[in-house]
């Protein structure tokens, strides 16, 4: 117990010493330092003071702990993943609102559509066809200029939206089997001695539908007759003279182009060929028209007749390789000239 005792005091009195000397003794003691500052101030005359009489006066400096300053570090990282779980559930939160709400406007979308009969996949069809069929009415019903109040509403024919080439199939009223009928009907053009109205044949559908008119003749209009054959003595075609000219206009499908080239039976290679038969166009001395090609296997629609009713006439074409004109040898002078309808 003795010897406990002169340890402890040998301890304090080393203590003691230090703050003798040093004039700011820092004594630590757990958390808290002691800090000795001497109260004898320095001498007016520059000498130091006397450290050995000086007593010392004990100040407390509090000084933070190392598992202070660790337990503060844990609780800003608990508190940051906090604040960040906050945001990641606030953010998940906004995108499932925006997707109900989607979801609402579809379901809206959806019950609109099925109220007024209407598939999604129809919609844009229907706006672009009903001002079409609002105009149009049953021909049986229109007479004097009244149209009939019961509109026609021809479903759209079901096809590839892909694209499609579309042409005319002179002398027939149906398609190849590459393409879609559009619509069938009859020629027509202009009277073949008129020099007036279009000079272009037209594929005139077999109803008409007619808006406001006026009713009679009037001179101050063009005229449009059906178009009919004037085969004479070529034999191919000789059952179809006089009778009027059937057409159906045709879609192919996936394809994007056509041409009709003269004087061939046979398309380029990667083209598809739709049919092929004669040149055609009004007789050399009357008024100029187009030349169109007509099928080679023409059909006599039901109702054409016989009679010579002129109008608009198809007369075959044929070659001409005299003196400064198409050349002889691959052209024969005065043979008829064949044509075929491509698409691609």
């Amino acid at each position: 117990m003795s010897t406990m005792s002169s340890a402890t005091d040998d301890r304090a009195d080393d203590r003691a010493d230090d703050r003798a000397d040093d004039p700011v003794y820092i004594e630590p003691y757990g958390d808290v330092q002691h800090t000795y500052i001497p109260l004898q101030a320095e001498a007016k005359d520059g000498t130091p003071p006397n450290t050995s009489s000086n007593r010392m006066v004990p100040v407390a400096v509090a000084t933070p702990s190392k598992n202070v300053i660790l337990y503060c570090a844990i609780i800003m990282s608990v508190i940051s993943l906090l604040i960040s779980i906050i945001c990641l559930a606030w953010s998940v939160q906004s995108v499932m609102q925006m997707k109900g709400e989607i979801n609402k406007l579809k379901e809206n979308d959806a019950s609109t559509n099925q109220h007024a009969g209407v598939s999604p996949s129809q919609t844009t069809r229907v706006t672009t066809e009903i001002p079409q069929d609002s105009t149009s009415c049953q021909p049986v019903n229109c007479s004097d200029g009244e149209s009939s109040s019961q509109p026609t509403q021809t479903p759209p024919p079901s096809h590839d939206s892909s694209g499609g080439a579309v042409y005319v199939r002179w002398g027939r009223t149906d398609c190849s089997a590459n393409a879609t009928l559009v619509y069938k009907g009859i020629a027509g053009g202009k009277y073949f001695d008129q020099s007036g109205s279009g000079a272009n044949f037209l594929c005139l559908p077999e109803i008409p539908a007619y808006a406001d008119y006026d009713a009679g003749k009037n001179k101050y209009r063009a005229y449009v007759y059906s178009a009919e054959y004037e085969i004479h003595s070529f034999g191919p075609l000789s059952s179809n003279h006089e009778h009027e000219v059937s057409c159906a206009v045709c879609r192919a499908d996936n394809r994007a182009s056509h041409v009709m080239i003269p004087a061939m039976m046979t398309c380029p290679d990667s083209w598809t060929p739709e049919y092929w038969g004669y040149l055609m166009a009004a007789r050399y001395d009357y008024p100029s028209t187009e030349f169109v090609c007509v099928d080679q296997h023409p059909d006599i629609g039901t109702g054409s007749s016989a009679a010579d009713e002129d109008g608009a006439v198809f007369f075959p074409v044929e070659s001409r390789c005299d003196a400064g004109n198409l050349p002889c040898g691959p052209y024969i002078d005065g043979a008829e000239l064949t044509c075929v309808v491509c698409t691609i």
